[in-house]
C-alpha cells in the first residue's frame, strides 16, 4: 500500500481537478481511527502545500477527536454524526 504522503498527494491532486466532484467523498472503513486520521492529515497537509483551498472537511466525531489528538486543528474540519467511516472534502 502507498504511504500516507502518497495517498495525500493523490487525493489532493484529485481535489485540484476542476472535474472532481465537490464534495469529494472518501470511505475509511478498513482503517482504525489513528490510521484514518493520519490519512486525513496527509490530505490536509498536501492541500496546504499545493495551495488547494478547502471550504470544509466533514467527518464523524470520533475521527475528528483522533485528528485533534494528532495535533491538527484545522478550522475547516467539522463533525457530522451521520458520516461513519466517510470523509467529505469540500473545495472552496
Amino acid at each position: 500500500m502507498a504511504g500516507y504522503k502518497e495517498v495525500g498527494i493523490g487525493i489532493a491532486s484529485a481535489l485540484a481537478s476542476p472535474h472532481a466532484p465537490n464534495p469529494l467523498s472518501m470511505m475509511l472503513r478498513g482503517q482504525d481511527l489513528a490510521e484514518a486520521a493520519r490519512i486525513v492529515v496527509a490530505v490536509l497537509d498536501e492541500c496546504r502545500a499545493a495551495a488547494i483551498k478547502l471550504e470544509k472537511v466533514e467527518l464523524d466525531p470520533e475521527l475528528r477527536s483522533e485528528i485533534r489528538l494528532q495535533g491538527t486543528s484545522e478550522e475547516c474540519i467539522v463533525s457530522n454524526a451521520d458520516l461513519q467511516g466517510e470523509v467529505r472534502f469540500f473545495r472552496a
